[in-house]
């Protein structure tokens, strides 16, 4: 009895054990190959030394030189220089009343944006002798009084203004397409001025280049051939 009692005394108490899941592993990024550029999670990956550059909305770059694209920002491919050689393409520009008005330019003219007032600008040649004719239409009714526009552009130059008389010494007229009209070439200084001046009904064109003298004049004929090459 006093036996089973000490052994008693001595016995363990019951243990119950529970086994508890392990807290998983905090998440790492899946390691790269040796040779993969560094990447952040936060941004996206860096691209190869000698890759293009990426725009904010996903587009590359395009060359500074690059023209435009996409329909929101393409626009209409300005004249420029024809080869050597080539002959004159026509051109065209919308008049007053939806009517268009043509014509052909000559060799190593080039057209270039309007400014506002002017329906054309052309430059005559290249370089620093380079002229700049310029096209404009005009109201009715005085503005295609011959008088009135050779004594403005004699005062462009300086000069004088002609009384009727002188005026029509001045002018040449011309017809051009069924619009009748006039040219007149004015010299004051070292400058000289060609121009001309068409109408029809209440409209009214008008074409200068004005300049210095020898340069204007190496351009007077190609301004008679392109006078005459205009319809409307």
């Amino acid at each position: 009895m006093l036996v089973g009692l000490v052994l008693g005394c001595n016995r363990a108490p019951d243990v119950t054990a529970y086994r508890a899941p392990k807290d998983p592993p905090p998440a790492t990024q899946a390691a790269m190959p040796h040779d993969h550029p560094p990447m952040d999670s936060a941004t996206q990956p860096s691209l190869p030394h000698d890759h293009p550059p990426i725009g904010a909305a996903g587009q590359p770059r395009l060359p500074a030189d690059h023209p435009p694209i996409g329909p929101a920002t393409r626009t209409a491919p300005q004249a420029g220089a024809l080869p050597p050689g080539h002959p004159p393409l026509p051109s065209s520009r919308p008049a007053a009343g939806g009517q268009a008005i043509r014509w052909t330019l000559p060799a190593g003219w080039t057209e270039f944006p309007a400014g506002p007032m002017r329906l054309a600008n052309f430059r005559l040649g290249e370089g620093p002798s380079a002229l700049v004719l310029t096209v404009m239409e005009l109201g009715g009714g005085g503005a295609a009084s011959a008088q009135g526009n050779v004594n403005r552009w004699e005062q462009q130059l300086g000069l004088a203004p002609s009384d009727a008389q002188q005026v029509q010494r001045l002018i040449v007229p011309l017809t051009v397409d069924g619009r009748k009209g006039f040219i007149v070439d004015l010299s004051g200084g070292q400058q000289r001025m060609l121009a001309a001046l068409f109408s029809q009904g209440e409209q009214t064109w008008s074409f200068k280049v004005v300049g210095p003298a020898p340069a204007v004049a190496a351009q007077k004929d190609n301004f008679q051939a392109f006078l005459e090459s205009i319809r409307w």
